[in-house]
């Protein structure tokens, strides 16, 4: 089996207001807008196993969508001589796009078992939170964060989800949710 990494392209245009500031801490919301594209690529090959022959299943399931994006934003000044600082930040955005799921099946004597595909049109939210640790030089010119970041799909096709329809019969994918979580890092310069 081979499942292949999903690639996953943004683009966010966002407008901030700063809501609320002091010298220990300051928040703001954002609005704007966010294209977002995801690709899910699978491909298995099952083996000679007398009598059936060996089989392989191909599989594509991408989403590509546009829509609005609001978020909430702060920080807080953890120890004031070093720059040392907390920070948050979470987001939602209702993508608005479509599915295009393939699926293909071949075996070494029957030839091709299967074969089919969708396109559905689907209102995705996509939630994001995040949380970490930045360091701000003196003159706020320099920052560095890190911290750990989790997103979730909601109302897609993934492929497992995709596979077991067809395999079912069924051809309609549920509603899953996908998940994205890891660490993050950011350097900034700023004028």
């Amino acid at each position: 089996q081979e499942v292949l990494p999903i690639p996953l392209e943004e683009a966010v245009l966002d407008y901030q207001v700063l809501a609320d500031a002091c010298p220990t801490y300051w928040w703001g919301y954002s609005l704007g807008a966010r294209y977002a594209r995801l690709e899910q690529d699978f491909s298995a090959t099952y083996p000679f196993n007398p009598p059936d022959g060996t089989t392989t299943v191909d599989t594509v399931a991408n989403f590509t969508g546009v829509g609005p994006k609001a978020g909430l934003e702060g920080e807080r000044l953890l120890f004031p001589s070093c720059g040392l600082r907390a920070y948050g930040k979470g987001s939602a955005s209702f993508a608005v796009g479509h599915f295009a799921a393939s699926y293909e099946q071949n075996n070494q004597f029957n030839g091709t078992e299967a074969i089919t595909n969708i396109r559905q049109d689907r209102i995705v939210p996509i939630l994001d939170f995040e949380l970490g640790l930045a360091w701000v030089s003196p003159g706020e010119h320099v920052r560095i964060s890190g911290g750990y970041m989790v997103a979730a799909w909601f109302n897609s096709i993934n492929t497992t989800g995709w596979i077991e329809s067809v395999q079912n019969g069924s051809y309609q994918p549920a509603a899953d949710t996908i998940t994205f979580d890891g660490l993050t890092a950011r350097g900034e310069v700023r004028f």
